[in-house]
């Protein structure tokens, strides 16, 4: 069993200037988020230096618990019905992944993919709610992290349905 789990909902989707990544730094012993965020690619000079502040919340939260740390990503797929949208693009999600992936298995953590579909349906809104990891703030969500209550994106929510089904599911020991 890993103590943190660091999930990410990774969109590489610089150069069509849409990239948004929701990130999750969930404490599995306590059952809390500790801090989430998102990535804007529109941050960023270039898609490297976007995939480069993946990067770097892999290797804080790698710092923060050596050793006990699972990644969470959740898997790009190319579903039958949307594949026309497609068509000509870069793939700059799967090429994100790929980078994550080299980056967590080169500090040694190891890494799971999750589908959305295996997370929206079991954790949907209502349920993250009624559990207590998020909120409504007004008209927007929020969430309690360990720096406080801060408000949160659909990424940074899709982050945190993909943490607490990790920690739920298969963080086993």
């Amino acid at each position: 069993m890993r103590d943190r789990i660091l999930a990410i909902d990774p969109s590489g989707a610089y150069l069509e200037g849409k990239g948004t990544s929701g990130i999750c730094y969930f404490n599995a012993l306590t059952d809390r988020i500790i801090q989430s965020d998102c990535l804007l690619a529109t941050d960023y000079d270039k898609p490297t230096s976007y995939w480069r502040a993946h990067k770097q919340f892999i290797e804080w939260a790698h710092e923060q618990t050596p050793g006990q740390l699972a990644i969470v990503i959740e898997d790009y797929l190319i579903y039958a019905s949307r594949a026309d949208t497609h068509i000509n693009s870069h793939m700059e999600t799967s090429q994100l992944i790929g980078y994550l992936k080299v980056c967590c298995d080169e500090m040694d953590i190891p890494v799971t993919m999750q589908p959305a579909h295996e997370v929206k349906s079991r954790w949907a809104n209502g349920i993250l709610m009624h559990k207590g990891y998020i909120f409504r703030d007004g008209r927007h969500f929020a969430c309690e992290t360990a720096l406080g209550v801060k408000p949160v994106c659909i990424h940074e929510i899709d982050a945190i349905r993909h943490a607490i089904h990790y920690s739920k599911f298969k963080n086993v020991k």
